[in-house]
Formats: C-alpha cells, structure tokens, sequence
C-alpha cells in the first residue's frame, strides 16, 4: 500500500537549505517540519522540488512507528557505472546527484556517502555558501573540476563558523601535525 506523502519544507523549492528560511517570507522554517507547508501547498506557495528523495518523515508522521525494513526508494534515480545510486547528501535531506558542470566527467556514487558533494551542482551551492567562493574554488582545484559560482553568489565570503572549522581541519592534515595524519609516519616501525 502507498502512502500518502507528507509535505515538509525541504521538499519545496522556495526553502532555502543554506539559511533555513523560505525564500517569500524570509521567514526561518525547519527542513523537517510538515507544520505549514500543507497550507503553502493549498496557497500555491509550495513548489515541489523534485531532486530530493522522500525520507521516512515524508511518510510516517512524528507520533507513527517507522518500520525497520524502510528504506528510501532509489529505484528511480539514475545509476553510475557499478549500478550505484547517484545520490548527494545535502541539508535538504539526500537528493538525485545533478553534475556540477560539464568538467565532472562523469558521478561516482558510494552507497552510503553518496556522491561528494564538489562534484554536484547542489554540493558546490552548499559549498559555496559555507566556505565563500575563493575556498570553494580552491576545494574545487583539488579535486580537478571547476566551481560553477552564480551570479547571486558572486563575492560570497562565506560564513565564518565554517570557515574556522575548514581551517582547523586543514591544520590538521599540516605536515608538523604528523601525529595527527592520515599518512603513516616514516622512521617509526
């Protein structure tokens, strides 16, 4: 039996993900909460964005039991090359993977991190948004394809909380912080 679908804010393409608020009102909404969007819907005001995936919440409400053999149906999402889900976790909850641009060759998905998110057109807003273009180019750069940076988000300087958390992870992989690396350490066997 199909259940009927439970709207949420992060199934509508006027939420903005990166500030939590909907884009007409300005007004701060949780991705999650089914508390308006119904009424947006009967409104007009509720477009449906397509690319995410219904989560369990969309289906179950709050107060119902969540099966334990639930899982998020993929079955039409387009697939790589090993039959892996082209999916991308972002803060609207996880989304069919779009490439970034023409640069991305083509997606390689992972089944349960999905595709890295610099390699997506939704990864590289969120990318964008919380390092600023210059670190989003440069985390781009790293990994060989281009950052696709929109007109609006032109000069975006990033917010400063997750600039110093990306700071502070790239201290971490510094090579006097060998206790600390990735990479094994010569000299010490």
């Amino acid at each position: 039996m199909k259940r009927p679908l439970i709207l949420t804010y992060s199934m509508c393409s006027n939420y903005c993900p990166n500030r939590s608020v909907c884009k007409l009102d300005g007004e701060p909404k949780e991705a999650i909460s089914s508390d308006y969007a119904p009424r947006c819907k009967e409104e007009g005001k509720f477009i449906r964005y397509m690319n995410v995936i219904p989560d369990a919440y969309n289906y179950y409400a709050m107060d119902e039991e969540i099966p334990t053999d639930w899982r998020p149906d993929y079955s039409k999402i387009p697939t790589d090359s090993r039959g892996i889900p082209l999916i991308v976790n972002t803060k609207r909850g996880v989304e069919r993977a779009m490439s970034a641009n023409s640069s991305v060759e083509s997606l390689k998905g992972d089944m349960i991190l999905g595709v890295p998110r610099i390699y997506t057109y939704q990864g590289q807003r969120e990318i964008i948004y919380e390092l600023g273009v210059d670190l989003a180019r440069k985390e781009a750069a790293k990994v060989g394809v281009e950052l696709t940076v929109l007109p609006e988000e032109e000069g975006w300087p990033g917010v400063r909380e997750y600039i110093s958390d990306y700071e502070a992870r790239s201290r971490m992989k510094h090579v006097n912080n060998s206790w600390l690396s990735d990479e094994p350490v010569k000299g010490w066997d």
